[in-house]
């Protein structure tokens, strides 16, 4: 691991010694950080710290609700962006819809 530093200012732990760039896990999304090589004290980037909170919100509130557009003489449903980096899709991914009812479908990434 390196020392952290912010531009060219160094990262200093309240007990005095030097973080260490690193990444953890926070509410299951890898984030980056800096942890204390003497105290084990962690600080979570707030750029990547407040991007997962949005994943995790995104998480718990499972109904998202999307307009139906027309592109074309196509009807296209949009893709929230943080669904697309909680479920790692990229841009040329296939998906599947499956006809559950009437008024109901779902869609599965293959």
């Amino acid at each position: 691991m390196e020392e952290a530093r912010l531009g060219n200012l160094r990262l200093v732990c309240e007990c005095g010694e030097n973080a260490l760039e690193t990444q953890l896990v926070w509410k299951g999304i890898k984030v980056r950080a800096w942890k204390c090589r003497k105290c084990g004290e962690e600080l979570i980037n707030p750029v990547d710290a407040q991007r997962a909170l949005e994943i995790d919100r995104a998480r718990k509130n499972r109904e998202l609700t999307v307009k139906l557009r027309r592109v074309g003489k196509s009807a296209v449903i949009t893709m929230p962006q943080v669904l697309k980096e909680i479920y790692h899709i990229k841009e040329g991914r296939k998906v599947e819809w499956n006809v559950e009812g009437e008024d109901k479908f779902s869609i599965s990434v293959i």
